[in-house]
């Protein structure tokens, strides 16, 4: 057997000896690595009817009011840029 063919040979058999491992390790221990989210239990829990009088008016909080605008409002972009980008300088 030539060395090529015998490196190729070694690579495939530990493809498939770590395929078979992960599959072993998948199989006995996979269940209990997931993560289990408990459930709630009560009445009234498993819908969204308590959002149902919620609401968000942050807008019209007085923090909003203390905000300034510096600047110029709206914002006048000017000249930028070249106008050919590939000409010459």
């Amino acid at each position: 057997m030539n060395q090529s063919r015998q490196n190729n040979l070694i690579m495939i058999l530990i493809l498939i000896f770590g395929a078979a491992a992960g599959y072993f390790f998948y199989v006995s221990f996979g269940s209990s690595l997931e993560a289990s989210v408990p459930v709630a239990a009560g009445p009234g829990r498993d819908s969204l009817g308590s959002f149902k009088n919620l609401k968000i008016n942050f807008l019209e909080s007085n923090i909003f009011d203390t905000f300034r605008t510096f600047g110029e409002y709206p914002v006048n972009p000017g000249s930028v840029g070249r106008k050919d980008l590939f000409a010459p300088f």
